[in-house]
């Protein structure tokens, strides 16, 4: 009887143990599912960190060449304004006629000036020419704006003429100038003291 009381508490402590066993079975099970949970979702959270880090960057970068190019548009800009400027003054040049009032003791004063389109011809011969001279600054009242040639007294400044010329067909062609006058020259007088 006693055996059989202990095969009986042997076997109850085993299914007890058994039973135990599959609980803390069970626990461990889901504590390594809960870990495996955890260290995907921190692998998950590292990929977010790296990709925000990445993006970051990049946008750094991305400011950093963003000012670098406008540095260089701007650059490239000013040179070809400089570059244009340039053209522009040649062209000013070539269509400049300058001269300077002469020196004659008085303050101020004026140079006579005449503009000759004469020698202008028509693409075609035969072709009869009419002449329209503007004062395009409105700085010279113009006589006769369908002359040839006009003339003014001019002081010192400058003045811009625009003549358009048209053949009898009606087709026309026009030109800009510039007449630049300078003021007279003139430098101080020299200090000469001697004793007598």
């Amino acid at each position: 009887m006693d055996s059989l009381i202990k095969i009986l508490t042997t076997i109850g402590i085993i299914a007890a143990l058994g039973f135990v066993g599959k609980i803390y079975y069970d626990f461990f099970t889901a504590l390594k599912t809960e870990k495996e949970l955890i260290k995907t979702q921190a692998n998950d959270v590292n990929e977010k960190v790296a990709e925000w880090v990445e993006k970051s960057t990049s946008l750094k970068c991305l400011e950093t060449e963003s000012k670098r190019l406008s540095e260089k548009v701007k650059l490239k800009k000013e040179a070809l304004e400089a570059e244009e400027e340039r053209k522009m003054e040649e062209k000013r040049e070539k269509i400049t006629f300058k001269d300077k009032i002469p020196h004659d003791g008085k303050l101020g004063g004026t140079i006579a000036i005449t503009l000759d389109a004469s020698k202008s011809t028509p693409t075609e011969a035969g072709d009869d020419m009419t002449y329209n001279w503007k004062s395009v600054d409105g700085k010279v009242q113009i006589e006769d704006q369908g002359a040839e040639e006009i003339s003014f007294d001019a002081e010192a400044g400058q003045y811009q003429f625009e003549l358009t010329v048209t053949d009898s067909y009606g087709a026309s062609s026009n030109e800009l100038r510039i007449v630049d006058i300078s003021e007279e020259s003139n430098q101080a007088p020299r200090i000469i003291i001697e004793k007598k």
